[in-house]
């Protein structure tokens, strides 16, 4: 995986929080256009983040909920779904499996 800098994490992570608006009831809606966009000019930095959010999944499962939806669009805009794979692996191993159901990822992404 390539070198990608903390600057480089920071701002993806500040796009990524600005694709999504908060619709109430502890609810959250994604713009997937500005997402799929950010994930595309962003392929090296895309991988890192999930990367980074798995490891904080060990902790706080919520995480593994951003890093397969940065996974997912790593699997559209590129169509490579080892990310997807890897997120759904991790999750499954810190036992996290409430979060794959919440997500609707009972099985392996294809």
């Amino acid at each position: 995986m390539a070198d990608v800098s903390n600057e480089a994490i920071k701002a993806f992570a500040e796009r990524f929080n600005a694709c999504t608006v908060r619709i109430g009831g502890g609810k959250i809606a994604l713009d997937t256009k500005a997402l799929r966009q950010l994930v595309k000019e962003n392929r090296e930095t895309a991988a890192r983040f999930v990367e980074i959010y798995c490891l904080q999944g060990q902790s706080n499962h919520a995480y593994f909920q951003g890093a397969m939806t940065v996974a997912v669009a790593y699997q559209v805009a590129f169509g490579d779904s080892s990310l997807a794979e890897s997120v759904f692996e991790r999750a499954k191993a810190a036992g996290a499996e409430d979060w794959l159901q919440k997500m609707g990822v009972l099985k392996r992404p294809v």
